[in-house]
């Protein structure tokens, strides 16, 4: 099943509480051909969730509809809702300053708060685009049109600001309970400046695993563990942050 695969975040949706802590990465996006089920997809993603309402924008390219939408999301103090944005790539294709901007803020705005979930749907996706930087998560359906991502090597200055960011997250990841385990700070480090090009990027990628670690922790307790007890960012939910 699809959904299995973002366990994680649909346990997130359902029980907000649980991931007080954690204020990024509650976005997702659906990659898939068009009639590929993507728009049904979000819908069973809602429903497992039991989500309290599904906030649906028919046209992500109109200022008017976002500001709408932004409006019906904050009303919606007290109840667990699902924003969805079907073919949000035509948005971003548009162009249009103005509505990237205003779309860009929706999606970070209201992905900040705990009882909201944001889903978009597109047929395509560019690496390192806007649309590729505004989602954390990604589900990608089968046939889905992809373009390789640009070979890129950092520069010595790039490598050392992108290195204290790892680290920064890193610290604050301790400070929030989290322990590596079977991981080496130098090993975290080079494995996620492997794929991330951005400070935003590398805060993502320690959102999506604090999410996962948490989930493991409540879904699979092992023998009994204490919920106090400090979370553990292991190698496989490193992969799984990064991919």
């Amino acid at each position: 099943d699809v959904l299995a695969g973002v366990a994680d975040l649909v346990d997130r949706a359902r029980n907000p509480q649980r991931y007080a802590n954690v204020t990024v990465g509650n976005e997702l996006l659906i990659l898939g051909p068009n009639l590929s089920g993507k728009k049904t997809l979000a819908q069973r993603l809602a429903k497992e969730a039991r989500l309290d309402r599904l906030i649906t924008v028919y046209n992500p390219r109109s200022a008017d509809a976002l500001s709408e939408a932004n409006r019906l999301v904050r009303r919606a103090r007290g109840t667990k809702v699902m924003l969805l944005l079907p073919r949000i790539d035509s948005a971003f294709e548009k162009e249009d300053e103005d509505v990237i901007s205003e779309l860009e803020a929706l999606i970070e705005t209201t992905s900040e708060k705990e009882n909201v979930l944001v889903v978009g749907t597109a047929v395509a996706l560019r690496p390192d685009s806007p649309l590729d930087n505004a989602f954390g998560i990604k589900i990608v359906l089968p046939g889905t049109r992809r373009e390789l991502a640009d070979a890129r090597t950092l520069d010595p200055a790039q490598r050392r600001v992108l290195t204290e960011v790892v680290r920064f997250y890193l610290r604050q990841a301790e400070e929030g309970g989290v322990t590596l385990a079977d991981l080496t700070v130098e090993a975290l480090t080079e494995r996620v400046l492997g794929v991330a090009n951005s400070p935003a990027e590398i805060e993502d990628i320690f959102a999506v695993a604090r999410t996962l670690a948490l989930y493991r922790r409540y879904a699979h307790p092992a023998g009994g563990a204490s919920t106090s007890e400090r979370l553990r960012l292991t190698p496989d939910i490193l992969t799984t942050a990064i991919d």
